[in-house]
């Protein structure tokens, strides 16, 4: 039966696989945010525009209209006043489309904004320090207390990783990453 100390860690020295992961949500958020935030301003400007167009008032287009009427055959006016509308309708189609994409890169760009808090946190977390190691190398029956009585003794040989904890922080900060209840 062997008990070693193994030291005292931050939780990120325990879970190596955090500090990893979290490196990686940094590097596709410093990616993915700058992308959306250029497209969801491109978006804005050509919604902005659209919207200039669209809101041009009808009387003068309805005076020109009129005054076409005067120099050309009935016609030609009739033709003029329904491209005239089809481009209207055009305009008014591709406002509520890029309306909807406007909308969609701002939920986009809010949930990565909410994977960047994400982030902030399991950093905190991974960064909190005191946690105490112990390795235990042995057979079950020799596992001592409470911990041997609740696993059952034999003389199988095991390992036992032994956490303890003596700061609530450093317990919270373990708690969001490895489950302990």
């Amino acid at each position: 039966m062997t008990l070693r100390a193994l030291g005292e860690f931050s939780v990120g020295e325990l879970l190596p696989v955090g500090v990893a992961s979290a490196a990686q949500i940094d590097a596709s958020l410093a990616v993915a945010i700058p992308q959306v935030t250029a497209d969801l301003e491109l978006a804005a400007d050509v919604t902005a525009s659209l919207e200039a167009q669209v809101a041009v008032p009808t009387d003068p287009t309805q005076a020109l209209t009129a005054a076409l009427a005067l120099f050309t055959s009935g016609q030609l006016a009739a033709s003029l006043t329904a491209g005239i509308g089809e481009l209207g309708a055009s305009l008014s189609a591709d406002l509520s489309l890029n309306l909807a994409k406007l909308s969609a890169l701002r939920a986009a760009l809010a949930a990565l904004e909410q994977g960047l808090g994400f982030s902030a946190e399991l950093k905190v977390g991974l960064a909190t320090p005191g946690i105490e190691a112990f390795a235990y190398e042995g057979p079950v029956e020799a596992l001592p207390g409470e911990l041997g009585e609740a696993v059952g003794g034999d003389s199988q040989a095991a390992h036992a990783l032994v956490l303890l904890v003596r700061s609530p922080a450093a317990w919270a900060a373990l708690s969001a990453l490895v489950r302990t209840s």
